[in-house]
């Protein structure tokens, strides 16, 4: 792979950051990837190869190019911690991983850096990301150096119409009006690169996210990307706490943030900040994004944050889900307790027996029960397995049938 055409535009006084990607060992097309920010933020955009870098080393180590070279300077900082990230997913996924050369033309040695830290965070208005700022807020006061100053919000990842976009910036700008943090928008086509959503979640995720950080390294100086999961459910995943620091360079810190808080204490965070609590944006059924209304209180993120706001007493103190849209038929039938999110609705159990649910707690209790297949005779035996011989029965027969590492 090639990254070449370096290109820095200020149309309109916009700044237009942009190259183009040459692929040289797979069957791909070549491709201008560009970083699009408009004013008042036009500024923050740098002439520097560290962006399409970062974001295009992971997919080009997944379809078998044997080295990136970029025309221009790039900082040895990025390139090394990119090599110890290609080596994490090789090892945790296998197949024909393999870390690639990096080459450049020569190696930057002073930094690009703002004049003064400043430190920010990607926002999407959702739990994570929302539990994020309040918790950074709450814990950092306005002058400290990781203070967040700018929530930078994506167009281009999952929501690609305009108006829909405007409607999430017009929701979400009240919410860091109030945080004293700027909402920055960043236009980018850099998932064109990829547009497998398996791949973007389980290798791709962080990169994509720092990629638009050191798009904006003129302004920033560290950037905190929140966890998905906490410290005791953490698995291997697009963003994780042995990934995300190597994307960073010596212009900019990236920060895995969020690791010890489980689901339910970030959203007992939001619950204590009402302008978070009232423009929660966990949904991504952008065809029914309205002015008015972002959540569909339908899907499954949508009755997973119900539930958990439920069960904290907050549900009823928001206006992010219309009023009595959360019902045990609702949860029974939309909801899908994935394995990767079963603690999550285990969580919920205990307090939403506490508050009298005991509607809701059966409601989720039989979610657990159908996505762990526990109906039928081997429902039966999943069951007693679980009780009485702490799961070994199923942890044998997985170890007896095990495959080889996963290759995506």
């Amino acid at each position: 792979m090639k990254i070449c055409d370096l290109r820095l535009d200020r149309p309109a006084g916009a700044a237009r950051l942009s190259a183009r990607v040459v692929w040289e060992d797979s069957d791909r097309p070549h491709q201008e990837i560009f970083y699009e920010v408009k004013p008042p933020f036009a500024d923050a955009v740098p002439y520097a190869s560290e962006p399409f870098v970062a974001a295009a080393v992971i997919p080009a180590m997944r379809h078998g190019e044997e080295r990136l070279a970029v025309e221009g300077e790039l900082c040895p900082e990025l390139r090394c911690g990119l090599d110890v990230a290609m080596r994490w997913l090789g090892e945790w996924y296998g197949g024909a991983r393999k870390p690639l050369a990096i080459e450049a033309a020569a190696d930057r040695v002073a930094p690009i850096r703002a004049p003064q830290p400043r430190a920010a965070c990607f926002f999407t208005g959702g739990v994570d990301s929302m539990a994020t700022l309040r918790h950074n807020r709450l814990n950092f006061p306005p002058g400290h150096p990781s203070a967040i100053r700018d929530a930078v919000i994506i167009y281009g990842l999952e929501v690609e119409r305009p108006s829909a976009f405007d409607a999430v910036l017009g929701l979400l700008t009240a919410a860091t009006d109030d945080a004293g943090a700027d909402l920055l928008p960043v236009y980018t086509n850099v998932r064109s690169l990829d547009l497998n959503w398996t791949f973007w979640e389980f290798e791709w995720e962080a990169a994509v996210y720092a990629s638009v950080a050191h798009a904006l390294s003129q302004r920033l100086t560290s950037v905190s990307i929140s966890s998905t999961y906490d410290i005791p459910n953490m698995r291997p995943l697009g963003s994780h706490p042995l990934l995300d620091p190597n994307y960073g360079s010596s212009s900019l810190r990236v920060r895995h943030d969020g690791i010890t808080l489980s689901r339910l204490d970030k959203l007992r965070v939001i619950a204590g900040w009402d302008a978070g609590l009232q423009r929660l944006r966990v949904c991504n059924n952008v065809e029914h994004y309205r002015t008015d209304t972002i959540n569909c209180a339908r899907c499954e993120k949508c009755v997973r944050t119900m539930l958990g706001l439920e069960a904290l007493g907050a549900l009823d103190r928001t206006t992010a889900f219309p009023a009595g849209s959360l019902t045990p038929d609702l949860v029974m039938s939309r909801g899908t307790c994935l394995p990767h999110i079963e603690t999550v609705y285990t969580e919920f159990l205990a307090p939403l027996a506490a508050r009298g649910r005991h509607d809701l707690v059966d409601a989720v209790s039989y979610v657990l029960r159908e996505s762990r297949g526990e109906f039928g005779l081997r429902g039966t035996v999943r069951r007693l397995d679980r009780a009485m011989l702490g799961g070994r029965l199923r942890a044998a027969k997985n170890a007896m049938f095990a495959s080889p590492k996963d290759v995506m």
